[in-house]
């Protein structure tokens, strides 16, 4: 759905359904809406497409909250045909993932930072094994990132911050 004015001139309550209330009056009730746009940058409903994918993954490879611009350009790259496991290449060839997780990070350290980093935890013993076994036969880091990303507890854990949309620029 296209809005011809900024964000900021509407309302947009998130339910069950979705209203839009518009700045001159009147509402818009949505159903099944991945993504509003606005005039200066959308809104993104699809949590469980590549919005709310690349949030987690951003999230999980760096850490920290996803700046707008930054998930702006890696759910664009996703919605033109990147996969998630291209994306999690991207970031961990980044500067900013060596200086989060080491430059060269044992496969047991940066298993253990992923369960620090992505599920503010530590990880079980046998989940360490798993994961460090994954990679000691040959699964790439890419694979891992993504799997803590898309793991039902991170997912559970990033929802309250995206309930809401997420902002895209």
């Amino acid at each position: 759905m296209v809005y011809g004015g900024a964000r900021s001139t509407f309302r947009v309550d998130t339910g069950a359904e979705l209203n839009v209330q518009k700045p001159g009056g009147g509402t818009d009730t949505l159903i099944s809406i991945e993504r509003l746009e606005f005039s200066d940058g959308t809104l993104a409903f699809d949590l469980d497409g590549n919005a709310g994918m690349a949030y987690r993954i951003y999230q999980a490879a760096f850490d920290r909250t996803p700046d707008p611009l930054g998930l702006s350009y890696w759910v664009d790259a996703m919605d033109n045909g990147l996969n998630l496991y291209q994306v999690a290449s991207g970031f961990i060839g980044s500067a900013e993932f060596a200086s989060v997780y080491g430059s060269n990070v044992s496969n047991l350290a940066l298993v253990e930072k992923l369960y620090q980093n992505v599920l503010g935890r530590d990880g079980e013993p046998a989940g360490i094994i798993y994961w460090e076994s994954e990679l000691n036969g040959g699964v790439g880091r890419d694979v891992v990132l993504a799997g803590f990303s898309e793991s039902p507890e991170n997912i559970a854990g990033v929802a309250p911050a995206i309930a809401d949309g997420i902002w895209l620029v």
